[in-house]
C-alpha cells in the first residue's frame, strides 16, 4: 500500500503545479499515511500539516517509532 502512494507523488505534484496555475494553495493538508507527498509539497513551498483521528497517545507512538531503530 505505501509503495502505490508513493508510485503516486508525480501525480500530487503535478495536479497541485495545475491548481496553482489558477488558485493559491495557502496550504496542504494530509494524513499519517500520505507522508510521502512531504518532498514533493516542499519542493513548492506549500505548508503542510497533518490530519490525525486518533489520540495523542497513539501518535506520540508512531512518532517514536524512527527512535526505536537508532
Amino acid at each position: 500500500m505505501f509503495d502505490f502512494i508513493r508510485r503516486n507523488d508525480p501525480h500530487v505534484l503535478l495536479a497541485l503545479q495545475e491548481i496553482s496555475k489558477s488558485s493559491a494553495i495557502r496550504a496542504f493538508i494530509i494524513d499519517i499515511f500520505c507522508s510521502s507527498a512531504l518532498p514533493t509539497v516542499k519542493e513548492l513551498g506549500i505548508p503542510t500539516y497533518y490530519f490525525y483521528t486518533s489520540g495523542a497517545v497513539a501518535l506520540v507512538i508512531f512518532l517514536y517509532f524512527p527512535k526505536i531503530g537508532e
